[in-house]
C-alpha cells in the first residue's frame, strides 16, 4: 500500500531510494537525468569533503525538496540525497 503523499514514511522511502540510486554518481549524470537544478549553493565552510549542494523543485508525490551534497571534482560525485 503507497503512503500518504507527505508522509513522514513516504519523505522516508523517498530518501532511502534516492540515496540509493544517487550516491556516488556523477553530477553530470544526475543534470541528464533530472534536469538543471532550481538552485546551487555552497556548503558553509566547505563541507567535509569540500563541496556544494544542488537542489530541485519539490517532489510532487512526497512533498519532498530534492536536495543533494556533491563533493567538489572535475566531475563532482553526490555524496548525499536529503528529502527536505
Amino acid at each position: 500500500q503507497a503512503e500518504a503523499p507527505g508522509s513522514a514514511l513516504a519523505r522516508a522511502e523517498r530518501e532511502a531510494t534516492m540515496n540509493s540510486r544517487w550516491r556516488n554518481r556523477p553530477l553530470s549524470e544526475l543534470v541528464r537525468t533530472l534536469g538543471k537544478p532550481m538552485l546551487t549553493m555552497d556548503i558553509p565552510g566547505g563541507g567535509t569533503p569540500p563541496g556544494f549542494v544542488v537542489v530541485y523543485r519539490p517532489d510532487a508525490a512526497t512533498g519532498c525538496i530534492d536536495a543533494f551534497a556533491v563533493t567538489l571534482g572535475r566531475d563532482p560525485v553526490v555524496r548525499l540525497y536529503q528529502c527536505r
